[in-house]
């Protein structure tokens, strides 16, 4: 993490997804039941170029919204936004990660002290069945979000890692927020949480 001299906290290669197993109930996926469910999300879906675009961007919201992030109400629950969104590496190659550009006091405070850290994506997706197994497809972002609990886990951070060389870092943080300033916000219906369900 680094401080722009305006006082925006940059928050490096954060882990916003990853594959794998998630855990939702039957009625989170269109089958109407209460039961929980495995889902499984693949590298061939997550690292798909049109996933990754999608979610380059957009908005970063304390908690999930009620709606969809539009240009509507982006000014009511945009917090910051995401830019640089990538595959990870190393021990987070099975996650997308990004620089996230946070803007509001509050929700920096929160980072900082450490009252919330993890994230969760909200975003829209297919869920198709094979060889008796479900999972997403089609997977395009609509926001992130800081929250107490993720449904993907506490890998799915914002990390202290402390940055080596914080003059670069702030560099690449004021070219961030250059580029930032130009991204359009496209958006995406019927949204999904990856918050645990009451854990916000």
């Amino acid at each position: 993490m680094a401080r722009t001299p305006e006082g925006f906290l940059i928050c490096f290669n954060v882990p916003i997804g990853r594959t794998g197993e998630y855990k939702y109930l039957g009625s989170e996926v269109g089958d109407g039941g209460n039961e929980i469910i495995s889902v499984y999300r693949t590298e061939e879906e997550l690292f798909d170029q049109l996933t990754l675009a999608s979610f380059e961007g957009k908005a970063f919201t304390d908690d999930h919204p009620i709606d969809d992030v539009t240009p509507d109400n982006w000014s009511i629950y945009a917090k910051g936004e995401l830019s640089n969104v990538r595959r990870g590496k190393g021990e987070y190659a099975d996650c997308i990660v990004a620089d996230i550009i946070v803007r509001d006091p509050v929700t920096i405070s929160e980072i900082e002290t450490g009252i919330k850290r993890e994230v969760s994506s909200g975003y829209t997706c297919d869920y198709i069945e094979k060889n008796g197994k479900t999972y997403q497809s089609n997977i395009r972002g609509n926001h992130v979000s800081l929250v107490k609990n993720g449904r993907a886990g506490s890998r799915v951070s914002i990390k202290d890692k402390a940055i080596e060389n914080n003059k670069n870092n702030i560099k690449i943080a004021q070219a961030l927020l250059a580029i930032s300033n130009n991204k359009p916000n496209n958006t995406f219906k019927n949204k999904v949480k990856d918050n645990i369900k009451g854990g916000k």
